[in-house]
């Protein structure tokens, strides 16, 4: 895209290049430092460098502010330039400088965007922050202070998840569930649940592109339901009961059999004091493996037992409501 009603100053020349010629730059990462700045005035809208960690940016794929990626492809590793950009050439900064301060400074997750037709239903909306609403406003001028900190070129870094093909996608569930199960078994359950929970989501990315009732389809399916299964393992040692009966339940729809799904959702209804589903889950359980016996006859005792607690505290509710 041709830099158009930008200006550039460079305040301290680098090195090589970022961009090298006669070479597919597509998958090069760029790590930098960004500062924006009101053009005229020392008015600071955003400065990476008060951030959890600089910006970073790969080549070729997108990046939601594309001006950003143009400005770096002109510059060396190391070097510090000033670009002042015309309002029209930064018209949607504003929505994606909201963005960037909840994920880097609020530590926010951002939810999906509902798309809109053209730019201008973009920068209508609000961002919640009256400064970036003010340079929609008044259609400002920005200064963007960039700092080159480091260029790393295909291959020589892990990629980013969302910027994996299907194949590798499907080939990093794998390290993910390993990664999982090794922080599982050293107690790390926030970080195994974490891994778990990326692992799931590459499969569930690559199972909308296949047709229901596929082979591929049923195959990849078959590939989740154990690492879901580990997940709702995590989300019960964490106390998380409702998920829990909630994956469990999908999983159940695949495969009504499957003995870790009912044992894991019986625990979470009990722990909700959902006793009867719980009771109908262990029968299940102790119909399809008899080496749980032990285990299942234990939460049944629990389970007998909390309920005939209930019932007497029950029992002597209605015995003092009728003496009143």
């Amino acid at each position: 895209m041709p830099l158009r009603d930008v200006s550039k100053e460079i305040v301290k020349s680098g090195g090589d290049l970022v961009v090298l010629p006669e070479v597919d730059n597509i998958d090069t990462k760029v790590v930098f430092h960004v500062k924006s700045t009101l053009a005229g005035s020392n008015k600071v809208l955003d400065d990476s460098r008060e951030w959890s960690k600089p910006m970073e940016l790969i080549l070729g794929h997108n990046f939601k502010f594309s001006l950003w990626e143009e400005l770096v492809k002109t510059m060396r590793v190391g070097e510090t330039s000033i670009f002042t950009c015309k309002h029209h050439t930064v018209s949607d900064y504003p929505k994606v400088a909201s963005q960037l301060r909840k994920i880097m400074i609020e530590k926010k997750a951002i939810e999906p965007e509902h798309h809109c037709c053209g730019s201008q239903a973009f920068v209508e909306q609000s961002t919640g922050y009256h400064d970036l609403d003010h340079v929609t406003q008044e259609k400002n001028d920005i200064c963007f202070t960039i700092e080159i900190l480091s260029v790393h070129r295909p291959g020589c870094y892990e990629k980013e998840l969302w910027t994996l093909t299907d194949d590798e996608k499907r080939r990093r569930t794998m390290t993910l569930k390993e990664e999982g199960n090794t922080f599982f078994h050293n107690q790390d359950i926030n970080a195994a649940s974490e891994r778990y929970s990326m692992a799931i989501g590459l499969l569930d990315q690559l199972i909308l592109k296949e047709k229901p009732g596929s082979s591929m389809h049923t195959e990849l399916n078959s590939e989740r339901i154990p690492i879901l299964l580990n997940w709702c393992q995590c989300q019960l040692k964490l106390g998380n009961n409702y998920p829990v009966i909630q994956y469990a339940s999908e999983v159940l729809t695949h495969d009504p059999h499957n003995v870790k799904a009912l044992f894991r959702r019986a625990l979470a209804h009990k722990a909700v004091f959902n006793y009867r589903e719980a009771l109908e889950d262990l029968e299940k359980t102790a119909s399809l493996d008899e080496s749980l016996i032990n285990a299942i006859n234990k939460q049944i005792k629990e389970i007998k037992a909390a309920q005939a607690s209930n019932d007497a505290k029950d029992k002597e509710l209605f015995k003092n409501m009728l003496k009143i």
